[in-house]
């Protein structure tokens, strides 16, 4: 069973999912195995993690998830841009962290307060330490 499962998302796209989830699992990595799951239909971490670098981590898609999930202590997943509410309630819930990004103009600020009334236990980013 993982130690940390982390989802990185947002209500907009091109807010830098992909980027942040890679650079998260880059530092996650020297904690522990750890895994990186494209759950973005774009696929831009997969396609990332085929260009002949080395990555310190496992990248797989989504549907691979239930096979290759207990081998990891850390599980990051990048998911698509604009989520289903649904989706984004039982991304916000269920896993031990969640990161929802927006740029700092008003309407992704917007975005980012859906994502905190859709979880349970949110953190206001004023009061977040690292």
């Amino acid at each position: 069973m993982p130690k940390i499962i982390l989802t990185v998302t947002s209500l907009k796209g091109g807010v830098g999912k992909s980027t942040s989830a890679i650079h998260l699992a880059q530092y996650f990595c020297r904690r522990g195995p750890t895994l990186l799951v494209d759950g973005d239909p774009n696929r831009s971490v997969l396609e990332w993690s085929q260009r002949g670098v080395s990555l310190p981590f496992t990248v797989i898609t989504d549907r691979q998830l239930a096979r290759e999930a207990g081998q990891y202590d850390i599980i990051i997943i990048d998911t698509k841009g604009r989520p289903e509410e649904d989706d984004l309630r039982e991304m916000m819930n269920t896993p031990i962290w969640s990161l929802c990004l927006a740029s700092p103009r008003p309407r992704p600020l917007v975005h980012s307060a859906t994502c905190a009334r859709n979880s349970r236990n949110s953190i206001p980013p004023s009061t977040a330490s690292f």
